[in-house]
């Protein structure tokens, strides 16, 4: 890896949920997206670190009914996510 770090990864989370509560019980550390974990770093005792000069990189999907036709509000919506998907988005931009 680079700069020599070499994680130990003991644990995969499924969910953000999960993921706290494998940090509330001293198991590691853990890495989610600020905005699901603001809400809980007062009341739960979590520290925010920040990664300075990593870039991390995640994935988005849409899921729908192959057999189901999509509403035109629904049609609307995956044409407006396709076209901002075409968009380099930085990382942390609502």
């Amino acid at each position: 890896m680079a700069r020599g770090i070499q994680p130990n990864i003991a644990l995969r989370c499924d969910s953000p949920e999960a993921v706290k509560t494998a940090v509330g019980r001293k198991a590691g550390l853990g890495i989610l997206y600020r905005s699901v974990l603001e809400p809980d770093v007062r009341k739960d005792g979590f520290k925010i670190l920040p990664l300075k000069g990593m870039k991390l990189a995640g994935g988005s999907f849409i899921v729908y009914h192959k057999d189901k036709p999509l509403s035109p509000a629904a049609r609307d919506l995956l044409t407006l996510l396709r076209r901002y998907s075409q968009k380099p988005q930085p990382i942390g931009t609502p």
